[in-house]
């Protein structure tokens, strides 16, 4: 008889905030106030949007998310309207700054912050019910990729 999942999901198939594409994209720009929306999309097909305000200055860092979580299991709508804090680091060789988001769950640093598990928070990924395995999850016995949540 095969063995139960383990209740993970692999990272790939997470709704994710990933703070280098944020940046790299325009999203968050040093000096700026920025507002827009992002767009998720899954097999082609979109599954998610939310609006977004960020501001990256010496007074505030932060980026502001608000959209509607529609619980999976029962069907429920809710707004969810709030800041996520950025974390300005000095880089190891001392040339530069690295940023983090702060979890708004455990206040943990991170580079990315998911929604998994029918979460309504944006959160890091070891605060979540379960594990979030990053993207290169293989099942044992076939090495054939884990089949993951949508």
């Amino acid at each position: 008889m095969p063995k139960s999942g383990t209740g993970s999901i692999c990272t790939a198939s997470a709704t994710r905030l990933e703070l280098k594409f944020l940046l790299e994209n325009g999203y968050i720009k040093l000096g700026c106030h920025i507002t827009g929306s992002i767009n998720w999309n899954r097999n082609g097909e979109p599954s998610g949007s939310i609006r977004y305000e960020s501001k990256l200055t010496e007074e505030e860092q932060y980026i502001r998310v608000y959209y509607t979580h529609t619980n999976s299991y029962t069907g429920e709508k809710k707004d969810y309207d709030y800041q996520i804090y950025l974390d300005e680091v000095p880089t190891n060789i001392g040339n530069g700054k690295r940023y983090y988001f702060i979890c708004p769950m455990s206040g943990r640093r991170a580079t990315i912050l998911y929604m998994a598990y029918n979460s309504p928070i944006f959160k890091h990924r070891p605060t979540g019910t379960g594990s979030i395995m990053n993207s290169r999850c293989r099942a044992k016995n076939t090495g054939q990729s884990v089949p993951t949540l949508s």
